[in-house]
Protein backbone atom coordinates (compact mmCIF):
# COMPACT_ATOMS: atom_id res chain seq x y z
CA UNK A 1 0.00 0.00 0.00
CA UNK A 2 1.57 2.94 -0.92
CA UNK A 3 2.40 5.18 1.89
CA UNK A 4 -0.84 8.04 1.15
CA UNK A 5 -2.89 5.53 0.99
CA UNK A 6 -6.04 5.19 3.62
CA UNK A 7 -9.03 3.32 4.26
CA UNK A 8 -12.23 5.39 3.95
CA UNK A 9 -14.38 4.09 7.06
CA UNK A 10 -17.97 3.57 6.17
CA UNK A 11 -20.09 6.33 7.18
CA UNK A 12 -22.04 5.54 10.14
CA UNK A 13 -25.97 5.27 8.80
CA UNK A 14 -27.88 5.30 12.35
CA UNK A 15 -27.44 5.61 16.07
CA UNK A 16 -29.59 4.34 19.26
CA UNK A 17 -27.95 5.29 22.19
CA UNK A 18 -30.39 4.09 25.26
CA UNK A 19 -29.05 5.57 28.13
CA UNK A 20 -28.71 4.21 31.96
CA UNK A 21 -31.45 5.81 33.68
CA UNK A 22 -32.22 3.06 36.47
CA UNK A 23 -36.11 2.30 36.51
CA UNK A 24 -37.02 5.02 33.48
CA UNK A 25 -36.34 5.54 29.97
CA UNK A 26 -34.19 7.37 27.58
CA UNK A 27 -33.96 6.23 23.87
CA UNK A 28 -32.02 8.68 21.43
CA UNK A 29 -31.63 7.47 17.68
CA UNK A 30 -30.00 9.20 14.95
CA UNK A 31 -29.83 9.17 11.11
CA UNK A 32 -27.80 10.27 8.66
CA UNK A 33 -30.29 11.21 5.70
CA UNK A 34 -29.51 10.66 2.15
CA UNK A 35 -29.42 14.35 1.83
CA UNK A 36 -26.24 14.54 4.39
CA UNK A 37 -28.30 15.70 6.95
CA UNK A 38 -28.66 14.67 10.39
CA UNK A 39 -32.57 13.37 11.83
CA UNK A 40 -32.80 13.02 15.55
CA UNK A 41 -35.72 11.28 17.74
CA UNK A 42 -35.54 11.30 21.12
CA UNK A 43 -38.19 9.23 22.84
CA UNK A 44 -38.18 9.93 27.12
CA UNK A 45 -36.14 10.98 29.27
CA UNK A 46 -37.12 9.77 32.48
CA UNK A 47 -34.41 9.10 35.62
CA UNK A 48 -34.66 7.06 38.77
CA UNK A 49 -35.99 9.92 42.15
CA UNK A 50 -32.20 9.42 42.84
CA UNK A 51 -31.09 10.55 39.33
CA UNK A 52 -30.45 14.60 39.00
CA UNK A 53 -33.16 15.36 36.49
CA UNK A 54 -30.33 16.50 33.90
CA UNK A 55 -28.94 12.73 33.68
CA UNK A 56 -30.01 12.65 30.57
CA UNK A 57 -29.69 16.24 29.40
CA UNK A 58 -25.75 15.65 30.26
CA UNK A 59 -25.58 12.46 28.00
CA UNK A 60 -26.39 14.39 25.14
CA UNK A 61 -23.42 16.37 23.93
CA UNK A 62 -21.30 13.00 23.71
CA UNK A 63 -23.84 11.33 21.92
CA UNK A 64 -24.10 13.85 19.35
CA UNK A 65 -20.43 14.16 18.69
CA UNK A 66 -20.11 9.76 18.58
CA UNK A 67 -22.42 10.49 15.66
CA UNK A 68 -20.02 12.80 13.48
CA UNK A 69 -21.79 16.07 14.30
CA UNK A 70 -22.47 18.23 17.16
CA UNK A 71 -24.91 20.28 16.01
CA UNK A 72 -27.74 20.88 18.81
CA UNK A 73 -30.42 19.95 17.01
CA UNK A 74 -33.52 17.47 18.08
CA UNK A 75 -36.37 17.15 15.24
CA UNK A 76 -38.13 15.06 17.25
CA UNK A 77 -39.17 14.44 21.12
CA UNK A 78 -41.78 11.73 22.15
CA UNK A 79 -42.71 11.31 26.05
CA UNK A 80 -44.28 8.43 25.06
CA UNK A 81 -46.89 8.24 27.83
CA UNK A 82 -47.67 9.58 30.90
CA UNK A 83 -45.33 8.36 33.72
CA UNK A 84 -42.73 10.61 35.90
CA UNK A 85 -39.77 7.74 35.08
CA UNK A 86 -40.40 8.57 31.43
CA UNK A 87 -41.45 12.44 31.47
CA UNK A 88 -38.76 14.16 34.34
CA UNK A 89 -35.70 14.38 32.00
CA UNK A 90 -37.39 16.24 29.61
CA UNK A 91 -37.90 19.29 31.09
CA UNK A 92 -33.57 20.22 31.44
CA UNK A 93 -33.68 19.34 27.86
CA UNK A 94 -36.13 21.53 26.19
CA UNK A 95 -35.11 24.54 28.93
CA UNK A 96 -32.01 24.24 27.18
CA UNK A 97 -31.67 27.15 24.45
CA UNK A 98 -28.87 25.87 22.84
CA UNK A 99 -30.67 22.65 21.65
CA UNK A 100 -32.72 23.31 19.03
CA UNK A 101 -36.11 21.28 19.18
CA UNK A 102 -38.50 21.31 16.33
CA UNK A 103 -41.57 19.00 18.03
CA UNK A 104 -42.91 17.37 20.26
CA UNK A 105 -45.04 14.48 21.06
CA UNK A 106 -46.79 14.67 23.84
CA UNK A 107 -49.14 11.37 25.56
CA UNK A 108 -52.64 11.44 24.52
CA UNK A 109 -53.79 11.17 27.75
CA UNK A 110 -57.61 12.76 28.43
CA UNK A 111 -58.81 14.50 31.35
CA UNK A 112 -60.60 11.65 33.23
CA UNK A 113 -61.66 13.63 36.25
CA UNK A 114 -64.21 15.87 34.20
CA UNK A 115 -67.91 15.41 33.63
CA UNK A 116 -68.80 14.49 29.99
CA UNK A 117 -71.40 12.86 27.67
CA UNK A 118 -70.62 9.27 27.41
CA UNK A 119 -71.10 8.96 23.75
CA UNK A 120 -68.91 12.06 22.27
CA UNK A 121 -66.00 11.87 19.93
CA UNK A 122 -62.88 12.47 22.12
CA UNK A 123 -60.66 15.67 20.50
CA UNK A 124 -57.53 17.72 20.99
CA UNK A 125 -59.38 19.59 24.25
CA UNK A 126 -60.16 17.10 25.59
CA UNK A 127 -56.84 15.51 26.27
CA UNK A 128 -54.34 16.78 29.57
CA UNK A 129 -51.40 18.03 27.33
CA UNK A 130 -53.94 20.50 25.51
CA UNK A 131 -55.86 21.97 28.55
CA UNK A 132 -52.33 22.98 30.19
CA UNK A 133 -51.35 24.35 27.61
CA UNK A 134 -54.13 26.75 27.62
CA UNK A 135 -54.61 29.69 29.41
CA UNK A 136 -56.26 27.81 32.29
CA UNK A 137 -53.80 25.35 32.75
CA UNK A 138 -52.85 26.21 36.34
CA UNK A 139 -56.69 25.83 36.88
CA UNK A 140 -56.87 22.98 35.40
CA UNK A 141 -54.14 20.87 37.27
CA UNK A 142 -54.92 22.41 40.24
CA UNK A 143 -58.71 20.92 39.93
CA UNK A 144 -57.17 17.44 38.51
CA UNK A 145 -54.73 17.32 41.46
CA UNK A 146 -57.93 18.10 44.55
CA UNK A 147 -59.85 15.24 42.56
CA UNK A 148 -57.45 12.76 43.12
CA UNK A 149 -56.63 13.25 45.84
CA UNK A 150 -60.53 13.06 47.07
CA UNK A 151 -60.13 9.56 45.44
CA UNK A 152 -57.75 8.69 47.93
CA UNK A 153 -59.26 9.79 50.65
CA UNK A 154 -62.39 8.45 50.10
CA UNK A 155 -60.99 5.05 49.55
CA UNK A 156 -59.00 5.43 52.83
CA UNK A 157 -62.38 5.95 54.20
CA UNK A 158 -64.46 2.74 52.27
CA UNK A 159 -61.13 0.65 53.89
CA UNK A 160 -61.75 2.16 57.29
CA UNK A 161 -65.52 1.50 56.83
CA UNK A 162 -65.00 -2.05 55.49
CA UNK A 163 -62.64 -3.16 58.16
CA UNK A 164 -60.01 -3.93 56.04
CA UNK A 165 -56.86 -4.45 56.26
CA UNK A 166 -54.03 -3.14 54.38
CA UNK A 167 -52.59 -6.21 52.06
CA UNK A 168 -52.29 -4.52 48.56
CA UNK A 169 -49.42 -1.93 50.07
CA UNK A 170 -47.58 -4.50 51.96
CA UNK A 171 -45.16 -5.01 48.85
CA UNK A 172 -44.08 -1.66 48.71
CA UNK A 173 -41.64 0.17 50.83
CA UNK A 174 -43.34 3.38 53.15
CA UNK A 175 -41.05 5.74 51.82
CA UNK A 176 -42.19 4.32 48.18
CA UNK A 177 -45.85 5.26 49.16
CA UNK A 178 -45.26 8.35 50.96
CA UNK A 179 -43.46 9.80 47.89
CA UNK A 180 -46.31 9.27 46.07
CA UNK A 181 -47.11 13.45 47.30
CA UNK A 182 -43.91 13.85 48.95
CA UNK A 183 -41.23 14.12 46.91
CA UNK A 184 -43.17 16.52 44.79
CA UNK A 185 -44.78 18.20 47.67
CA UNK A 186 -43.74 21.98 47.05
CA UNK A 187 -44.38 22.08 43.42
CA UNK A 188 -48.21 20.42 44.30
CA UNK A 189 -48.46 23.07 47.23
CA UNK A 190 -47.29 25.92 44.89
CA UNK A 191 -49.86 24.76 42.07
CA UNK A 192 -52.89 24.38 45.15
CA UNK A 193 -51.79 28.04 46.54
CA UNK A 194 -50.86 26.77 49.10
CA UNK A 195 -47.49 27.08 51.29
CA UNK A 196 -45.28 24.30 52.21
CA UNK A 197 -43.11 26.13 54.95
CA UNK A 198 -46.46 27.26 56.82
CA UNK A 199 -48.09 23.67 56.32
CA UNK A 200 -45.23 21.81 57.31
CA UNK A 201 -44.63 20.35 60.93
CA UNK A 202 -41.68 21.68 63.35
CA UNK A 203 -39.55 19.04 62.15
CA UNK A 204 -39.91 19.96 58.68
CA UNK A 205 -42.01 17.21 57.80
CA UNK A 206 -45.43 18.00 55.94
CA UNK A 207 -49.16 16.70 57.05
CA UNK A 208 -50.00 13.88 54.49
CA UNK A 209 -53.55 12.97 54.21
CA UNK A 210 -54.98 10.03 55.90
CA UNK A 211 -54.05 7.75 53.66
CA UNK A 212 -50.67 7.60 53.00
CA UNK A 213 -49.30 8.54 57.28
CA UNK A 214 -51.26 4.99 58.02
CA UNK A 215 -50.16 2.59 55.67
CA UNK A 216 -48.41 -0.27 56.96
CA UNK A 217 -49.74 0.44 60.39
CA UNK A 218 -52.12 -1.86 60.56
CA UNK A 219 -49.88 -4.90 59.30
CA UNK A 220 -47.32 -4.22 60.82
CA UNK A 221 -46.43 -7.00 62.98
CA UNK A 222 -49.23 -9.15 62.16
CA UNK A 223 -48.53 -13.09 60.42
CA UNK A 224 -50.33 -11.25 57.10
CA UNK A 225 -47.44 -8.74 56.86
CA UNK A 226 -44.74 -11.80 57.24
CA UNK A 227 -45.98 -13.36 54.52
CA UNK A 228 -46.41 -10.89 52.08
CA UNK A 229 -43.34 -8.66 52.84
CA UNK A 230 -41.09 -8.63 49.52
CA UNK A 231 -44.02 -10.64 47.52
CA UNK A 232 -44.82 -8.97 44.15
CA UNK A 233 -48.26 -7.83 43.20
CA UNK A 234 -49.01 -10.37 41.01
CA UNK A 235 -48.54 -12.40 44.08
CA UNK A 236 -51.76 -11.53 45.35
CA UNK A 237 -53.66 -15.16 44.66
CA UNK A 238 -51.31 -16.84 46.64
CA UNK A 239 -51.83 -14.65 49.79
CA UNK A 240 -55.76 -15.18 48.97
CA UNK A 241 -55.66 -18.99 48.56
CA UNK A 242 -53.26 -18.94 51.63
CA UNK A 243 -55.81 -16.64 53.87
CA UNK A 244 -59.14 -18.81 53.11
CA UNK A 245 -57.12 -21.42 53.95
CA UNK A 246 -56.28 -20.50 57.11
CA UNK A 247 -58.49 -17.93 57.95
CA UNK A 248 -62.08 -18.73 55.79
CA UNK A 249 -63.31 -15.02 54.54
CA UNK A 250 -60.08 -13.27 54.73
CA UNK A 251 -59.20 -14.57 51.48
CA UNK A 252 -62.27 -12.41 49.94
CA UNK A 253 -61.15 -9.60 52.28
CA UNK A 254 -57.54 -9.31 50.68
CA UNK A 255 -58.54 -9.83 47.16
CA UNK A 256 -60.89 -6.45 48.10
CA UNK A 257 -58.33 -4.51 49.48
CA UNK A 258 -55.76 -5.44 46.63
CA UNK A 259 -58.43 -3.44 44.37
CA UNK A 260 -59.19 -0.53 46.09
CA UNK A 261 -55.09 -0.60 46.84
CA UNK A 262 -54.39 -0.31 42.97
CA UNK A 263 -57.43 2.34 42.31
CA UNK A 264 -55.61 4.78 45.33
CA UNK A 265 -52.48 3.78 43.89
CA UNK A 266 -53.36 4.68 40.76
CA UNK A 267 -54.87 7.61 41.59
CA UNK A 268 -51.98 9.17 43.54
CA UNK A 269 -49.56 8.34 40.69
CA UNK A 270 -51.72 10.34 38.47
CA UNK A 271 -51.54 13.39 40.24
CA UNK A 272 -47.40 13.42 40.38
CA UNK A 273 -47.50 12.51 36.59
CA UNK A 274 -49.76 15.62 35.86
CA UNK A 275 -47.68 17.94 37.66
CA UNK A 276 -44.77 16.72 35.24
CA UNK A 277 -46.64 16.55 32.67
CA UNK A 278 -47.74 20.60 33.07
CA UNK A 279 -43.71 20.95 33.56
CA UNK A 280 -42.86 19.79 30.20
CA UNK A 281 -45.90 21.74 28.49
CA UNK A 282 -44.48 24.80 30.83
CA UNK A 283 -41.11 24.80 29.08
CA UNK A 284 -42.31 24.05 25.61
CA UNK A 285 -44.67 27.28 25.57
CA UNK A 286 -41.81 29.43 27.41
CA UNK A 287 -39.87 28.37 23.85
CA UNK A 288 -42.90 28.18 21.32
CA UNK A 289 -41.69 24.83 20.49
CA UNK A 290 -44.54 23.19 18.73
CA UNK A 291 -46.62 20.03 20.40
CA UNK A 292 -49.24 17.73 20.03
CA UNK A 293 -50.87 14.68 20.70
CA UNK A 294 -51.06 11.85 17.82
CA UNK A 295 -52.98 8.75 17.91
CA UNK A 296 -54.32 6.12 15.33
CA UNK A 297 -57.55 4.78 14.50
CA UNK A 298 -58.57 1.15 15.74
CA UNK A 299 -56.63 -1.38 14.10
CA UNK A 300 -55.26 0.86 11.39
CA UNK A 301 -51.25 2.39 11.46
CA UNK A 302 -50.38 5.47 10.61
CA UNK A 303 -47.43 6.36 8.14
CA UNK A 304 -45.16 9.41 8.39
CA UNK A 305 -42.80 10.56 6.18
CA UNK A 306 -39.54 12.30 6.73
CA UNK A 307 -40.32 15.86 5.01
CA UNK A 308 -36.41 17.75 4.82
CA UNK A 309 -37.85 20.76 3.11
CA UNK A 310 -40.25 21.14 6.37
CA UNK A 311 -38.04 19.26 8.45
CA UNK A 312 -40.70 17.27 10.62
CA UNK A 313 -42.48 13.62 9.87
CA UNK A 314 -45.85 14.53 8.16
CA UNK A 315 -48.40 12.35 7.87
CA UNK A 316 -49.17 10.26 4.63
CA UNK A 317 -51.22 8.17 3.26
CA UNK A 318 -48.90 6.53 0.45
CA UNK A 319 -44.86 6.57 1.49
CA UNK A 320 -42.30 6.85 -0.58
CA UNK A 321 -40.20 3.41 -0.97
CA UNK A 322 -37.27 4.80 0.38
CA UNK A 323 -36.35 7.39 3.01
CA UNK A 324 -36.69 7.76 6.51
CA UNK A 325 -40.76 6.63 7.82
CA UNK A 326 -42.02 6.26 11.09
CA UNK A 327 -45.27 4.20 11.75
CA UNK A 328 -47.49 5.09 14.75
CA UNK A 329 -49.18 1.40 15.89
CA UNK A 330 -50.59 3.04 19.45
CA UNK A 331 -52.77 4.20 20.98
CA UNK A 332 -55.66 3.84 19.44
CA UNK A 333 -58.67 6.47 19.51
CA UNK A 334 -60.70 3.96 21.00
CA UNK A 335 -58.52 3.17 23.95
CA UNK A 336 -58.16 6.75 24.55
CA UNK A 337 -61.60 7.67 24.70
CA UNK A 338 -62.26 3.70 27.19
CA UNK A 339 -60.08 5.60 29.65
CA UNK A 340 -61.61 8.84 29.30
CA UNK A 341 -65.16 6.62 29.80
CA UNK A 342 -63.49 5.11 32.82
CA UNK A 343 -66.58 4.43 35.42
CA UNK A 344 -66.97 6.91 38.22
CA UNK A 345 -64.78 6.20 41.50
CA UNK A 346 -67.82 5.05 42.85
CA UNK A 347 -68.69 2.65 40.63
CA UNK A 348 -64.93 1.51 40.57
CA UNK A 349 -65.41 1.34 44.72
CA UNK A 350 -68.42 -1.07 44.31
CA UNK A 351 -66.93 -3.40 41.82
CA UNK A 352 -63.51 -3.73 43.62
CA UNK A 353 -65.46 -4.44 46.90
CA UNK A 354 -67.26 -7.30 44.85
CA UNK A 355 -65.01 -8.49 42.87
CA UNK A 356 -63.17 -12.06 44.12
CA UNK A 357 -60.54 -11.51 40.93
CA UNK A 358 -57.86 -8.72 41.80
CA UNK A 359 -57.50 -6.11 38.99
CA UNK A 360 -54.57 -6.81 37.56
CA UNK A 361 -53.77 -2.69 36.17
CA UNK A 362 -55.97 0.49 37.01
CA UNK A 363 -53.91 3.20 35.61
CA UNK A 364 -54.36 3.28 32.06
CA UNK A 365 -51.07 4.90 31.44
CA UNK A 366 -49.13 2.03 30.02
CA UNK A 367 -52.07 0.93 28.08
CA UNK A 368 -51.58 4.87 26.17
CA UNK A 369 -48.02 4.60 25.69
CA UNK A 370 -47.13 5.59 22.41
CA UNK A 371 -45.34 2.76 20.25
CA UNK A 372 -44.21 3.20 16.88
CA UNK A 373 -41.45 2.02 14.17
CA UNK A 374 -39.27 3.72 12.48
CA UNK A 375 -37.24 2.47 9.33
CA UNK A 376 -34.62 3.79 7.48
CA UNK A 377 -31.84 1.35 4.88
CA UNK A 378 -34.39 -1.25 5.46
CA UNK A 379 -33.34 -1.21 9.02
CA UNK A 380 -36.41 -1.50 11.49
CA UNK A 381 -36.49 -0.11 15.09
CA UNK A 382 -39.51 -0.52 17.67
CA UNK A 383 -40.13 2.46 20.29
CA UNK A 384 -42.45 0.68 22.84
CA UNK A 385 -42.25 3.19 25.76
CA UNK A 386 -44.43 1.02 28.26
CA UNK A 387 -46.93 -0.01 25.64
CA UNK A 388 -49.01 -3.09 26.26
CA UNK A 389 -50.41 -3.28 22.57
CA UNK A 390 -54.08 -3.80 24.65
CA UNK A 391 -55.71 -1.92 21.70
CA UNK A 392 -53.41 -4.55 18.92
CA UNK A 393 -56.70 -6.89 20.13
CA UNK A 394 -59.99 -6.90 18.05
CA UNK A 395 -62.47 -6.33 20.20
CA UNK A 396 -63.49 -9.33 22.58
CA UNK A 397 -61.62 -12.04 20.54
CA UNK A 398 -58.22 -13.22 20.73
CA UNK A 399 -57.03 -12.15 17.51
CA UNK A 400 -54.95 -9.26 16.68
CA UNK A 401 -55.87 -6.29 14.04
CA UNK A 402 -53.59 -7.61 11.20
CA UNK A 403 -52.66 -4.22 9.59
CA UNK A 404 -50.82 -3.91 13.19
CA UNK A 405 -49.05 -7.23 12.52
CA UNK A 406 -47.83 -6.74 9.36
CA UNK A 407 -46.77 -2.96 10.03
CA UNK A 408 -44.45 -4.30 12.77
CA UNK A 409 -41.45 -6.05 10.95
CA UNK A 410 -38.92 -6.48 10.04
CA UNK A 411 -37.14 -5.68 13.36
CA UNK A 412 -33.38 -5.11 13.55
CA UNK A 413 -33.08 -3.20 17.04
CA UNK A 414 -36.55 -3.57 19.98
CA UNK A 415 -36.85 -1.71 23.07
CA UNK A 416 -38.70 -4.11 25.13
CA UNK A 417 -41.39 -2.14 27.04
CA UNK A 418 -41.90 -1.63 30.57
CA UNK A 419 -38.33 -2.30 31.21
CA UNK A 420 -38.55 -6.55 30.57
CA UNK A 421 -41.34 -5.78 32.90
CA UNK A 422 -45.50 -7.15 32.76
CA UNK A 423 -46.55 -5.70 29.72
CA UNK A 424 -50.10 -7.34 28.62
CA UNK A 425 -50.08 -8.16 25.28
CA UNK A 426 -46.91 -6.72 23.93
CA UNK A 427 -44.62 -10.11 23.75
CA UNK A 428 -47.57 -11.75 22.24
CA UNK A 429 -48.23 -9.23 19.36
CA UNK A 430 -44.38 -9.54 18.40
CA UNK A 431 -44.84 -13.58 18.18
CA UNK A 432 -48.15 -12.89 16.30
CA UNK A 433 -46.38 -10.49 13.82
CA UNK A 434 -43.77 -13.38 13.40
CA UNK A 435 -40.87 -11.62 15.11
CA UNK A 436 -39.51 -14.89 16.32
CA UNK A 437 -39.45 -16.45 12.46
CA UNK A 438 -37.18 -13.38 10.67
CA UNK A 439 -34.20 -14.75 9.48
CA UNK A 440 -32.15 -11.10 10.52
CA UNK A 441 -30.54 -10.76 13.48
CA UNK A 442 -31.75 -8.23 16.32
CA UNK A 443 -31.19 -6.73 19.70
CA UNK A 444 -33.40 -6.31 22.49
CA UNK A 445 -32.78 -3.37 24.64
CA UNK A 446 -33.97 -3.37 28.45
CA UNK A 447 -33.58 -0.38 30.34
CA UNK A 448 -34.48 -1.25 34.00
CA UNK A 449 -32.96 -0.90 37.45
CA UNK A 450 -29.73 -2.33 39.07
CA UNK A 451 -30.52 -5.94 40.75
CA UNK A 452 -34.39 -4.98 39.66
CA UNK A 453 -36.34 -7.66 42.37
CA UNK A 454 -39.16 -7.71 39.64
CA UNK A 455 -37.70 -7.96 36.30
CA UNK A 456 -36.96 -9.12 33.75
CA UNK A 457 -39.99 -11.01 34.79
CA UNK A 458 -41.52 -14.59 33.91
CA UNK A 459 -43.11 -13.66 30.91
CA UNK A 460 -40.24 -12.03 29.32
CA UNK A 461 -38.41 -15.31 29.74
CA UNK A 462 -41.10 -17.38 28.34
CA UNK A 463 -40.90 -14.57 25.30
CA UNK A 464 -37.15 -15.19 24.42
CA UNK A 465 -37.86 -19.12 24.86
CA UNK A 466 -40.22 -18.69 21.70
CA UNK A 467 -37.43 -16.90 20.13
CA UNK A 468 -34.54 -19.95 20.56
CA UNK A 469 -33.81 -21.33 16.88
CA UNK A 470 -30.81 -22.70 15.84
CA UNK A 471 -28.55 -20.48 14.79
CA UNK A 472 -29.44 -17.90 17.77
CA UNK A 473 -30.16 -14.40 15.93
CA UNK A 474 -30.97 -12.14 18.75
CA UNK A 475 -28.85 -10.17 21.23
CA UNK A 476 -29.84 -8.66 24.71
CA UNK A 477 -28.69 -5.74 26.24
CA UNK A 478 -28.79 -4.45 29.53
CA UNK A 479 -28.72 -0.85 31.20
CA UNK A 480 -28.33 -2.12 34.72
CA UNK A 481 -27.00 -5.63 36.51
CA UNK A 482 -30.08 -8.24 36.04
CA UNK A 483 -29.65 -10.94 38.87
CA UNK A 484 -28.38 -13.85 37.56
CA UNK A 485 -31.41 -15.87 38.77
CA UNK A 486 -33.47 -14.05 36.40
CA UNK A 487 -31.29 -13.97 33.48
CA UNK A 488 -29.87 -17.66 33.87
CA UNK A 489 -32.16 -19.63 31.63
CA UNK A 490 -30.97 -17.46 28.47
CA UNK A 491 -27.71 -15.69 30.13
CA UNK A 492 -25.67 -16.82 26.81
CA UNK A 493 -27.93 -14.25 24.33
CA UNK A 494 -26.70 -11.24 26.89
CA UNK A 495 -24.49 -8.85 24.47
CA UNK A 496 -20.64 -9.24 26.15
CA UNK A 497 -19.42 -6.35 27.47
CA UNK A 498 -17.08 -3.88 25.40
CA UNK A 499 -14.20 -2.73 26.99
CA UNK A 500 -14.46 -2.84 31.21
CA UNK A 501 -17.60 -4.68 32.79
CA UNK A 502 -19.90 -2.28 35.12
CA UNK A 503 -22.68 -2.60 37.30
CA UNK A 504 -24.14 -0.06 35.03
CA UNK A 505 -23.74 1.76 32.05
CA UNK A 506 -25.44 3.29 28.56
CA UNK A 507 -25.69 1.31 25.53
CA UNK A 508 -24.51 2.06 22.27
CA UNK A 509 -25.88 0.45 18.76
CA UNK A 510 -24.63 2.00 15.38
CA UNK A 511 -25.73 0.65 11.95
CA UNK A 512 -22.84 1.20 8.94
CA UNK A 513 -21.84 -0.83 5.85
CA UNK A 514 -25.11 -3.45 5.73
CA UNK A 515 -24.35 -4.17 9.73
CA UNK A 516 -24.93 -3.81 13.56
CA UNK A 517 -22.71 -3.24 15.58
CA UNK A 518 -22.76 -3.02 19.61
CA UNK A 519 -19.68 -0.31 20.92
CA UNK A 520 -20.97 0.46 23.82
CA UNK A 521 -22.34 -2.00 26.49
CA UNK A 522 -21.38 -2.28 30.01
CA UNK A 523 -23.50 -5.26 31.96
CA UNK A 524 -22.58 -8.56 32.02
CA UNK A 525 -24.69 -11.11 35.17
CA UNK A 526 -21.96 -13.67 34.97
Amino acid sequence: MDDGAHVTMPATLIQVDMFEVQLGAALLVQFRNDDGRIVRVLADAGVQKSYPADHVHQKLTEAFAAFGDEERTIDLVIGTHYDEDHLKGLVPIIEDRSITIREVWLPPVANDTTHHAFDIPIEDGHLLATQFASRDGLHVLRAYLQEKLRWCELISQVREDEGLLDFSDANDSMERIENIFVRHRNAAFEMLGLDPIADAHADGSVQLPHDLTSLGKLLGDSWAWRYYWGRDIEDIPALVDYLEHRHPGRGRDATRSHNLGAIRKAAASDAINAIWLRRVVNALRARRIRMCCQTVADGAPRQFGWSAANHRFEAQRHLASTGLRLTLLGPSNGLVKKHWNRLPVGDYLAFALLADIPLRQITPSNELSYVMRLEFQDQGLLVAGDASCVDFKRGGSKQYHQALLDALLPLQVVQVAHHAGYNSHFYRALLSAGYAQQPTASYLLVSHAYLDKKRPTNEFRLFIENLRHEPDTIKIVFTSQPRIEKVQDYVDLIQAPIDQRKDVGDVRLQFADHAWNVVKHAVNPL
